[in-house]
């Protein structure tokens, strides 16, 4: 900004009036009050002392008044008793012609006067109703895959080549180079909830605090996972490798032709057989029970098995009024349960499952239908994240929570914490609970 003083310029001069000829018009001189002189033959300068960063320094800008402007000039009729006056306004006029000339340079000079201020920053939006905005962690990588542990006490992450497990406050417990068709899957042992990393035919387990165990499995083994239990065999399975706490325990079949499906409360591999019946047998085959499976309804007829679990085998049928889930007791063959559907979504910790809108007990195969409107899409904790109609919803302790906010991305489980986990292919983030 540039301040002309009044003593910054050096001549401001007035001379006597200038007489009006005869046949000059009278009225434009009777409504002024200045007495404009001609400019003398050396036109004064205005000095512009202080203009940083426009002029080289020891240099002065100097602006002169044009011919053009000192040719405009307003004659006026003498005016004695205003004689004061007229020499004030005079100045004051001559003031502020300089300072409007000096005004438009600077202008110039200058261009337009602008302010730029920051944008105001964003606030953090949470991801979804129940849990806060700012995150309680965050892990930067690779993250193609992430898998919780059952208990939410570890994070898998697999991407670029390396697995990475993280424990539930975001520290990491170990990296290690993975193939790409290594996978991390959820596990529960008896009861005891755990993360396995599968790459190639080595498993390695984590459980608790306790150190990484590994295990191999037999060449060319496929690898099933049934409500929690980690099963491994060839085709036809005339054996079955079980994980446990201490490793690879192996059963072998107690008939041709069944399938393991799970473990029962007592650790019984628990066998489906073609004939709608279901075989609890030891490690070394022999036959504990034989549950027999009983249709839902009048023309029912058994479609597949799902899995077994505690005290409950779970199956689907193809029924008169659709496809069914049917839960029976792994003891007396008892119908517990059923729902429409032809799958289950297991909760986080393997306690429950869902089929639509309606909610098994893992163990006992109760059923119960907290929401009529909620369908379960993931396991969350010992609960399930899924849809109210069109919006996000929580089932969490019986109750569905919908949600106000839309997740960035699915929700890939609990920590132990309580805190949401949720990965966008380059990072990982953990979001407290409210």
């Amino acid at each position: 900004m540039i301040v002309v003083e009044p003593e910054d310029i050096d001549d401001v001069v007035v001379s006597p009036p200038v007489q009006l000829d005869a046949d000059e018009p009278a009225s434009a001189a009777e409504d002024g009050l200045i007495d404009v002189q001609p400019l003398p033959a050396a036109a004064p300068q205005l000095r512009v002392l202080d203009l940083p960063g426009r002029v080289a320094p020891g240099k002065e800008l100097v602006l002169r008044p044009s011919g053009a402007l000192a040719r405009r000039v307003l004659p006026v009729r003498p005016f004695r008793r205003r004689g004061p006056l007229v020499a004030a306004a005079t100045v004051v006029a001559g003031l502020v012609l300089i300072a409007a000339v000096v005004w438009g340079v600077t202008g110039l000079l200058t261009g337009p006067s602008t302010t730029t201020r920051p944008a105001p920053a964003a606030a953090a939006a949470v991801p979804l109703t129940g849990w806060n905005a700012a995150p309680a962690w965050s892990w930067s990588g690779a993250a193609a895959d992430v898998v919780l542990s059952a208990d939410g006490s570890r994070v898998g992450i697999l991407g670029a080549g390396k697995a990475t497990v993280l424990d539930n406050s975001g520290v990491t417990v170990t990296t290690e180079t993975a193939a790409d068709s290594a996978e991390f899957l959820p596990v529960s042992v008896g009861g005891v909830p755990g993360l396995v990393l599968l790459d190639g035919s080595t498993l390695t387990s984590w459980f608790g605090d306790a150190a990484p165990v590994q295990a191999q499995l037999p060449d060319g083994a496929t690898v099933i996972l049934r409500a929690g239990a980690l099963i491994a065999g060839h085709e036809g399975w005339a054996t079955a490798q079980l994980l446990t706490l201490d490793g690879l325990v192996s059963y072998t079949s107690p008939r041709a032709g069944t399938v393991p499906i799970g473990v029962t409360a007592d650790d019984g591999m628990v066998w489906a057989s073609s004939r709608g019946e279901a075989l609890v047998g030891s490690p070394v085959g022999t036959v504990a029970r034989t549950i027999p499976i009983s249709a839902p309804a009048q023309g029912a007829t058994l479609s597949g098995w799902l899995a077994a679990s505690g005290d409950t085998i779970f199956t689907t049928w193809s029924t008169p009024a659709g496809p069914a889930v049917v839960a029976t007791s792994a003891t007396s063959g008892a119908l517990q349960g059923q729902a429409a559907g032809t799958d289950l979504v297991w909760s986080q910790d393997f306690a429950q499952a869902a089929s639509g809108a309606v909610v098994f007990d893992g163990a006992a195969g109760a059923v119960s239908t907290p929401d009529a409107g909620f369908t379960a899409t993931t396991g969350f904790g010992s609960g399930f994240y899924g849809a109210s109609g069109t919006r996000p919803a929580v089932l969490e302790d019986g109750t569905v929570v919908v949600s106000d906010q839309t997740p960035p991305s699915t929700p890939t489980g609990l920590t132990s914490a309580g805190d949401l986990v949720l990965a966008k292919g380059d990072s990982v983030t953990a979001y407290p609970h409210r």
